[in-house]
């Protein structure tokens, strides 16, 4: 239930169907993590290299936490109410074909297959996301506050608005940002490539950051009602805007 379980050169796999893990609190540290069978229900904090669930049942509730610093696969159906995924390794991926709620990265990530549904937050707080092609969602506030997201040729939906507070954002060539709430670039780099961006809420740009328009005469479309503030010095090169 509690305590910590730790076992950083053992493996954890959770391959019987009679088997249970009740972690309602407390850390289990283990080397590599693989669910195919049987059940645990997470609350507290699961360390590991690779995170593999496959099958079985996996519930993570409250404020529980899987840090991983190898890969991530979550081909099977589980339940999650309220965990956070931190994936810290360099030069790995990440395949989820279900929803996951909070992801912070801060190491080199590629997704693999599926596209990234995020319930939750996404955090960029170092090293890199590549977006692959893939169209991937967010629900809640997407922050780049360090890093490089590499947005690729898909459609990328942030929900809950998107902060460039740090690092870069790349557009690629023939996408689409859809940020359906504010827009903030406080510091750091936007580029649009040859990408369209849609911004439902406020777009806000300070002092000191890069915004850097379409090359290829895509438009940036506000289709809102809400507010353009450029706090720039010299003023930001937006290209061609559409407003509504």
């Amino acid at each position: 239930n509690g305590g910590t379980l730790s076992g950083a050169y053992y493996n954890l796999t959770l391959k019987n169907t009679n088997m249970t893990i009740d972690q309602t609190t407390g850390i289990i540290t283990v080397q590599d993590y693989s669910h195919s069978a049987g059940t645990h229900n997470l609350a507290g904090i699961l360390n590991t290299r690779d995170f593999s669930h496959t099958g079985g049942t996996f519930t993570c509730s409250g404020s529980s936490a899987i840090n991983a610093s190898g890969i991530v696969v979550i081909t099977s159906a589980w339940i999650n109410t309220g965990s956070t995924i931190t994936m810290s390794g360099t030069t790995k991926t990440l395949n989820a074909s279900q929803t996951v709620n909070n992801l912070t990265i801060t190491g080199s990530i590629n997704l693999l297959t599926n596209a990234l549904n995020a319930g939750g937050a996404f955090v960029l707080q170092a090293g890199s996301f590549n977006a692959q092609g893939l169209t991937n969602t967010i629900t809640g506030l997407a922050t780049i506050s360090g890093g490089t997201y590499s947005a690729s040729t898909a459609t990328q939906t942030f929900n809950g608005g998107l902060t460039i507070s740090g690092g870069t954002f790349t557009c690629g060539a023939s996408g689409v940002i859809d940020v359906n709430g504010a827009f903030s670039l406080s510091s750091g780099i936007f580029t649009l490539a040859t990408s369209t961006l849609y911004i439902l809420g406020n777009l806000t740009i300070s002092n000191g950051t890069t915004f850097t328009k379409a090359t290829g005469g895509q438009t940036l479309t506000l289709d809102g009602t809400a507010n353009l503030t450029d706090n720039s010095i010299t003023k930001q090169d937006l290209g061609a805007v559409t407003i509504g």
